[in-house]
């Protein structure tokens, strides 16, 4: 009988921007990107930054900023015209690891740890004023100007996220772990990252300096924003997630925030194109991986490769392929988009075929992505790709039978391994 161990929820995929009004030049994918509603939980304030400034007046005196080491916060300073926060030098872990709940792996680095240089950062969005709405309906370019006029600069988008993750990096949202976009807008203060900084792109999107180089896309599209609108999908508002949109885009749901301190030098990582099918010779690596994984609850001794005529043996006639290709060796490394490595791997215990999905990590190591378990079968399970269709491969322990193969599928983000 064929059990299929939980596989990671459905979330939104990483579209262009939110909602906006006609004409803004940001919603390329709007229509197209689904609306998954992953839970709306409120959250408390967190209370872990490093240090405050004193305050200007929106006029544009510099602020006089206090070091790290001099203040030791354990409440978040209250929210005050002008008030803006140190953020020490410190990691940032750029994007999010395979896997993740609304990952765009496209235009998400592998979860890289980068380290940003100190910087100051505005409290609020502009004209960071509790009383005051955050200015919305801007260009990149005029965001820039403004931000200028205060003597600061637009923040560059690894800031931002540095600021939203918190001195651990681990804040998931700007609010910290969870997120209420509604509460969020109409309470800012309810919605601090761990480093103080408030609504952080939990209620809208916001400007970045940085230029769109990897992922994103439109040719055009040169602006990196980072946030959403209350209205997007919860995975937008991840700290990690990151979209692009035309730097003249005057949006009501865009709005920025300014950082102070020379402009550092960071770049988004990038990550070398890979072949979107590769057979993979020597499985051993990843097939004693699969054993250790606890979905699987079983031992890396106890799992052996459907390779070599064992699986061609599924395939009674070469004819009913119809253009797929075989995995010979049980292994095939694949990178349904780019930016994204799965391994996917047929193998056999001693009671059970399973077809396996592995995410490869940045640091060589391996998670689970999928699993299908034929119990009580122990036919060699053939596995087979076709360039044409570069999110999907074929399983089969009996080509051309009905009932005795199915699917593996890439679906914005996760993978599913189905049978039919």
């Amino acid at each position: 009988m064929a059990s299929l161990p939980p596989i990671r929820p459905l979330v939104g995929v990483l579209g262009a921007l939110v909602a906006c009004g006609p004409g803004a030049g940001a919603d390329r994918h709007a229509s197209d990107a689904p609306r998954v509603d992953i839970g709306v939980v409120h959250v408390s304030a967190r209370a872990r930054p490093a240090s405050v400034s004193a305050p200007v007046s929106p006029g544009g005196a510099s602020p006089t900023t206090a070091s790290p080491a001099e203040i030791a916060l354990t409440e978040p300073p209250e929210l005050r015209a002008g008030l803006t926060l140190s953020i020490p030098t410190g990691q940032v872990q750029a994007g999010s690891r395979p896997g993740t709940p609304g990952r765009d792996a496209r235009a998400e680095a592998d979860a890289v740890p980068v380290t940003v240089p100190a910087f100051t950062i505005d409290a609020l969005p502009y004209p960071n004023d509790p009383g005051a709405s955050p200015r919305t309906g801007v260009s990149r370019d005029e965001a820039e100007v403004l931000c200028d006029a205060e003597g600061k600069r637009l923040c560059e988008e690894l800031e931002w996220e540095r600021a939203c993750e918190g001195p651990e990096g681990t804040g998931r949202f700007g609010s910290g772990a969870e997120l209420a976009p509604e509460s969020c807008a109409a309470q800012p203060r309810q919605c601090r990252s761990d480093f103080g900084v408030a609504a952080l792109g939990t209620h809208l999107g916001e400007w970045t300096a940085s230029p769109a180089r990897r992922g994103l896309g439109s040719p055009v599209a040169t602006a990196v924003f980072r946030g959403a609108a209350a209205e997007g999908a919860p995975p937008l508002h991840r700290c990690g997630a990151r979209r692009a949109a035309v730097p003249t885009t005057r949006s009501r749901h865009l709005t920025f925030r300014c950082c102070g301190g020379p402009a550092p030098d960071l770049r988004y990582p990038e990550e070398a194109p890979l072949a979107r099918f590769k057979v993979v010779e020597d499985g051993g690596e990843v097939l004693a991986a699969a054993g250790r994984l606890p979905e699987l609850a079983g031992g890396g001794e106890r799992l052996h490769l459907s390779a070599g005529e064992a699986a061609i043996a599924a395939v009674p006639d070469p004819a009913l392929l119809r253009g797929w290709e075989l995995v010979p060796t049980g292994v095939l490394r694949w990178a349904p988009v780019p930016g994204e490595e799965i391994w996917v791997l047929s193998a056999r215990s001693a009671t059970a075929s399973l077809v396996l999905a592995l995410f490869r990590e940045r640091e060589g190591s391996f998670s689970h992505a999928a699993s299908f378990i034929l119990e009580g079968e122990r036919a060699p399970i053939a596995l087979a790709f076709t360039p044409p269709s570069p999110r999907e491969l074929q399983w089969s322990a009996d080509w051309g039978r009905a009932g005795e193969g199915g699917s593996v599928r890439y679906d914005e983000g996760r993978v599913l391994i189905t049978q039919r």
